[in-house]
């Protein structure tokens, strides 16, 4: 973590609990999607100063991924701009992929999952945090070799 000591970023992650979400859990609250009350709780425990959240950087590039499906798949195009203006406004400790990629080739070969998962193990890892996910089969692959890896809505938070 001595990469961002000094930074912004280090006295964003001083704040608050710090916790890893994935893209899954932000789309949860964006969109109201099933599990939504889940990952709302997460949200309130932000917005009241006690929760911070750290991803590796591609996180919002996940999140406007799926954004761009929902729009393709008929959710108004307003509601997606507002979705990810109000994304936009959650702060959040981005992690430079560059700084994890060693770790997360590993974790993605032991885990067998993607090196895009893998970056959200290995951010949690790093920073002594749970990661929080919605992808069930994420869960069921990463948390064998890393109890810190926990499921939205199975696990209590």
């Amino acid at each position: 973590m001595s990469a961002l000591r000094g930074t912004d970023a280090w006295q964003k992650l001083s704040a608050g609990k710090p916790i890893c979400i994935d893209s899954n859990v932000a789309v949860r609250w964006m969109f109201r999607e099933p599990g939504y009350e889940h990952a709302e709780e997460f949200l309130k425990a932000y917005v009241a100063g006690s929760m911070t959240f750290v991803v590796p950087e591609h996180f919002h590039l996940e999140c406007a991924s799926a954004a761009y499906h929902k729009a393709l798949s008929g959710v108004p195009s307003d509601k997606v701009a507002l979705a990810l203006v109000q994304l936009g406004g959650v702060g959040v400790v981005t992690w430079p992929i560059v700084d994890l990629m060693t770790r997360l080739v590993e974790i993605a070969m032991l885990a067998e999952v993607t090196a895009w998962d893998a970056a959200y193990v290995a951010v949690a890892e790093l920073v002594g945090c749970e990661f929080w996910t919605a992808d069930a089969q994420l869960v069921r692959r990463a948390s064998v070799h890393f109890p810190f890896v926990r499921h939205l809505g199975a696990d209590s938070f």
